[in-house]
């Protein structure tokens, strides 16, 4: 029951999250992005999370199919089976961190940087432009 909980919840908020982002579709193109890579996740998983249950329906949700799952546990190849879950929650989580790091990646915004000519130190926008951002009040 634990098990079963935890994955409607992951696969709730992934749901959740594509929706959200569809819903910025007219105003931010460039969402498309992020709903398409966070896509790629799930499809890349897609095989070893059919076999515990979880597959897309018509909307293209992921959904749990409980029996399917509780089959599935019944086997043998528990371990392998939940590592495949463990390895979709931590590309998700990965992709999420990549995200969070360089939103600007995924705006249609024009990033202008003006660089001091003649002094030799490093970019602040080297390791992200969103970053550089943050930092540009205290230059």
């Amino acid at each position: 029951e634990y098990l079963k909980n935890n994955l409607k919840g992951l696969l709730g908020s992934y749901n959740e999250f594509i929706k959200t982002a569809s819903a910025f579709m007219e105003r931010q193109p460039y969402s498309s992005r992020v709903i398409n890579e966070f896509n790629a996740v799930a499809d890349s998983y897609s095989d070893r999370l059919h076999s515990i249950g979880i597959s897309r329906n018509q909307d293209g949700d992921l959904i749990l199919n409980e029996d399917q799952m509780e089959n599935a546990l019944a086997g043998e190849d528990v371990e392998e089976l939940l590592g495949s879950v463990k390895d979709f929650t931590e590309s998700l989580v990965k992709k999420t961190d990549n995200v969070s790091i360089n939103p600007m990646n995924y705006a249609h915004k024009t990033i202008v940087a003006y660089k001091n000519p003649g002094h030799g130190y490093a970019s602040p926008y080297v390791t992200s432009a969103y970053s550089g951002m943050m930092f540009n009040s205290y230059c």
